[in-house]
């Protein structure tokens, strides 16, 4: 609902006016606006002057069923318990509305309000809930050590009441936040104990979560082969409960799994299949993954415009659905490849855009990324001296959040650079 978003004050007869005139507010310069980005773009395709360009009505609805909805001004009642819960609930879905499109800043801000109130109501699996949308900001950001703590907090609160389910949730974030600090051990406990309890419950899309976590595992330590079985237990189990995003989901691991052992075609075959899934379901943002996948399959096989068609298509779905990350990854992508092709211009524009993104959203991982890739174009044009600035940045963020293997990467392509200008200075 989007109430007189984003006219005020201004009857039908002067609505209609506006609109045929294309009299209307910039979606990206308006706050209120930004809020219904997705559904703001669904409706300027409606009205395309090319009919072939406008979407069919089950393209609407199932582009619509992926949009966050909230009531903006929920009827007030003489209860107010039941106004205050209505308010938390509120706060909780503006929450994820920021959330979805990276505002990390304003999502957290109305998760905690949500969880001062739930906290005043003593709701504790109200407090639960925050609490867990909290600690995946937190862990999205790189703050650890908070993630940590709002997962714990969680985690006590569904034991105090029961929930087993609850209970999984918040071992699975504990798991993964140890898997981002590549303390694999411990994550391979949590992912263990959440797919234990998962099972135990009968919980067939948790337990295909678990086994999905216990997959990413392997493949981090580059144990392909026990990733590839855990992958396809999850995508089994996807297929045998009609969960069709979770297939796609499944497949796009598959396809990474292959990607990553140089088995280029049994890549572009998952991606494909998870391609056309996301595409059926009108999952815009699993669209743009898949297309994400295989434009780094065509990069590394330096098919380098077929690579720079399918990363511009992700940049336009990430860009329309108002996903600040995944926009800034695409734009990533578009660097590595006019890098590559020696279009060091474009490259460092793409770079920067990109790395302004991931400033803006506090994304200290990808920022370190961006940085290393900025000194890649600057070292591949010789300018050394720059190079040298943006590793060692690059390779300080990386010790910061605890990320020592691409911290030793980016140190010997610092150590490499560094032999060059000798080598200069010395002739």
């Amino acid at each position: 609902m989007t109430n007189f978003i984003p006219f005020q004050d201004v009857k039908d007869s002067i609505v209609i006016k506006r609109v045929v005139r294309g009299d209307l507010p910039s979606i990206s310069s308006d706050a209120r606006m930004l809020l219904i980005q997705s559904l703001c773009t669904l409706v300027k395709h409606c009205w395309s002057i090319d009919p072939s360009g406008r979407p069919t009505a089950d393209d609407c609805l199932n582009s619509i069923h992926w949009m966050p909805m909230i009531v903006p001004n929920p009827v007030r009642t003489a209860d107010a318990a039941g106004c205050t819960d209505r308010s938390a609930n509120l706060l909780m879905k503006l929450g994820h509305m920021h959330r979805v499109q990276s505002d990390y800043p304003n999502a957290s801000k109305y998760f905690a309000k949500a969880l001062g109130v739930y906290s005043d109501l003593g709701d504790s699996e109200g407090n639960a809930s925050a609490l867990l949308e909290l600690a995946q900001i937190h862990s999205f950001q790189q703050e650890n050590s908070q993630a940590v703590t709002s997962y714990s907090k969680a985690l006590q609160f569904y034991n105090d009441i029961g929930d087993k389910g609850g209970r999984a949730s918040a071992l699975f974030g504990l798991a993964t936040v140890h898997r981002v600090q590549h303390e694999y051990s411990e994550a391979a406990t949590f992912y263990s104990e959440c797919l234990q309890i998962w099972t135990d419950i009968g919980h067939k899309s948790g337990r295909a979560d678990a086994l999905k976590g216990l997959a990413d595992l392997h493949r981090l330590r580059d144990e392909y082969g026990q990733a590839v079985t855990f992958y396809s237990e999850c995508l089994q189990i996807r297929t045998d409960i009609g969960d069709r995003g979770g297939r796609a989901s499944a497949l796009e691991s598959l396809a990474e799994v292959h990607r990553l052992r140089g088995e280029y075609s049994k890549a572009v075959t998952f991606y494909s299949e998870c391609l056309k899934i996301q595409t059926d379901i009108g999952d815009r943002s699993g669209r743009a993954d898949a297309l994400f996948g295989l434009a780094e399959v065509h990069r590394l096989r330096r098919e380098y415009d077929q690579a720079a068609t399918f990363f511009s298509e992700c940049l336009q779905i990430r860009t329309d659905i108002g996903d600040r990350y995944g926009t800034a990854d695409a734009l990533w992508g578009l660097a590595e490849v006019h890098r590559l092709r020696k279009e060091f211009s474009q490259a460092m524009t793409f770079y920067s855009n990109a790395l302004t993104i991931f400033t803006d959203i506090n994304d200290r991982y990808s920022r370190a990324f961006a940085l290393r890739g900025i000194g890649d174009a600057h070292r591949d044009q010789d300018e050394h001296s720059s190079a040298v600035h943006c590793y060692e940045q690059a390779a300080e963020i990386f010790k910061q959040i605890g990320n020592t293997h691409d911290e030793a990467i980016t140190l010997e392509q610092l150590a490499n650079v560094r032999k060059l200008v000798g080598q200069t200075g010395a002739t």
